[in-house]
């Protein structure tokens, strides 16, 4: 259905930008002939992997690099072993507000087209659980909480003309197909609409674009994207002679994520015989739950010096696909004006998808200088999203589902990459008071992308009491993408859209001892 997105810090470079467009044409018409209509695809994939560490306004302040530091609950998602640093017992809660701004310009166009979303949310509640047992331990901590390690809030629009219509893939869909063999979310209401037909009866459709093929045509979309990835954990740490500490953890996130497009064409001076307008909507909800497995390891060799190893399993998913279509056609012809329009039934499928596992190197140094107290930290963090699998079979006995998942699976081996992550922050300590900054370094998850990095940017402050705190930090982020709303196998007729993301997140932490 609909669109195919990705990401590359390269799409302003106009040369890489015309060289993915058409490398990623060849994966949507290798999507688009698999002929699956609810959603899946490598742009699903990284949606679902693309998972950072979650959790208060002190981790996230200092870049999230506190894999080698703990003693805070958002590094519990990084290295489960920081838990172990804890001294005391603590209650965190960290309400969010999130800000996205899209400006979408459609190749070939001049015209900018922008949109704003912002969102209220629950970034992060936890609770830890000190013990300082009478065995060989010096701590024995539990923690469980739930931290967004996703936020998928945004809106974004295009408007322009390119020569071709989203007919053109409607065509592509039925030709050679009987009525009763057309699918029930594209072809088929498109064909009841009047926006394709068969006059002849030979399988070999038709539609008004064919009478001024070469016509540049009007075309504008809104799309709406809500949700995120909850993640519930419960994590269990050991502190041994406050050198070692050890922690493991189990992750169960919540997926939530709806998109709402809306399609438009029309020709208001005339230039296409017949054809008014047309408006398709596509609406999507994908609802899933996972699990995942985190293991932790954190050396300190020195009072200032921490070094801290974390694995974490793949995220296996058991995902839920709720989707249906709407089609609205309006035409003119000797009987004068007509509308038609139709709604595709409820769609629905369930099927498993498993996230990259990770690798997480992490270090720190403490330091002290007067009055002053500090860290300066990293974590280099290893992904490989060619591990992202798709199984379409595991509640299917559709022949066409398992080869799909194996082609799918096959060309996410092609298309995407191992990739490294950077987090570096530093935190000063004055007292009562902290001031944090941070910053990261992602890789490209795709192959052309020749390992490219993007990157955000984090600032905080806290105040802390003996038994209060409260924490503030602000994420800075931009990257571009590229965007197809729909695609057809002459890439000359595949409109494709460059949006220029900037992101916002504040977060508040505020926090009890106990």
């Amino acid at each position: 259905m609909g669109g195919i997105s990705f990401q590359s810090p390269f799409l302003l470079d106009y040369d890489n930008l015309n060289k993915m467009k058409r490398y990623n044409v060849l994966t949507a018409i290798f999507i688009m002939i698999s002929g699956i209509l609810s959603a899946q695809g490598i742009q699903d994939a990284l949606r679902l992997s693309n998972t950072n560490p979650g959790g208060t306004a002190r981790t996230i302040g200092a870049g999230g690099a506190f894999g080698a530091l703990g003693g805070d609950f958002g590094s519990i998602s990084i290295n489960p072993a920081g838990l172990g640093i804890y001294r005391s017992s603590e209650f965190v809660i960290s309400p969010g507000l999130f800000s996205s701004n899209a400006r979408s310009i459609m190749e070939g166009g001049n015209t900018f087209t922008d949109r704003d979303k912002s969102s209220l949310g629950l970034e992060n509640l936890g609770i830890v659980l000190h013990h300082q047992p009478n065995s060989g331990l010096y701590a024995s901590n539990i923690a469980i909480g739930l931290n967004k390690v996703a936020n998928f809030n945004r809106n974004f629009a295009f408007q322009g003309q390119t020569i071709g219509s989203i007919t053109d893939r409607f065509l592509e869909l039925a030709n050679g197909r009987t009525v009763e063999e057309l699918d029930d979310f594209e072809a088929y209401p498109a064909y009841v609409t009047g926006a394709i037909y068969d006059f002849e009866g030979d399988r070999n459709y038709q539609s008004d674009f064919l009478l001024a093929p070469n016509q540049q045509v009007a075309k504008s979309q809104f799309v709406q994207q809500t949700g995120g990835i909850n993640e519930l954990s419960v994590t269990y740490a050991g502190n041994i002679d406050n050198k070692i500490n050890f922690g493991l953890g189990v992750g169960i996130p919540f997926v939530r994520f709806r998109e709402i497009k809306t399609y438009n064409e029309e020709d208001p001076e005339d230039n296409i015989p017949f054809f008014d307008a047309l408006a398709y909507t596509e609406n999507l909800n994908i609802t899933g739950t996972g699990f995942n497995l985190k293991a932790g390891f954190l050396y300190t060799p020195a009072k200032v010096l921490r070094v801290g190893l974390a694995l974490h399993t793949p995220t296996w998913y058991i995902l839920t696909d709720d989707y249906l279509t709407s089609m609205t056609y309006s035409f003119t012809d000797n009987s004068g004006s007509q509308t038609f329009t139709e709604n595709s039934p409820d769609g629905n499928f369930r099927y498993r998808f498993s996230a990259p596992w990770k690798a997480i190197l992490s270090l720190a140094s403490l330091y002290e200088v007067g009055d002053i107290l500090g860290f300066f930290s990293a974590d280099l963090e290893f992904r490989d999203y060619r591990s992202a699998n798709f199984n379409l079979g595991a509640y299917s006995n559709n022949v066409g589902d398992i080869l799909f998942s194996q082609e799918l699976n096959q060309q996410i081996d092609l298309d995407l990459n191992s990739t490294t992550i950077m987090r570096f922050g530093t935190e000063l300590a004055y007292q009562k008071l902290r001031l944090r900054g941070g910053a990261q370094f992602f890789q490209s998850p795709f192959a052309i992308d020749n390992r490219a990095f993007s990157n955000n940017y984090s600032l905080g402050l806290g105040f802390r009491e003996d038994k209060f705190f409260i924490d503030a930090a602000m994420v800075f982020s931009s990257f571009d993408e590229g965007y197809f709303p729909y695609f057809v196998s002459d890439e000359s007729r595949t409109p494709f859209v460059i949006n220029e993301i900037s992101n916002r997140n504040l977060i508040v932490t505020i926090g009890l001892k106990f």
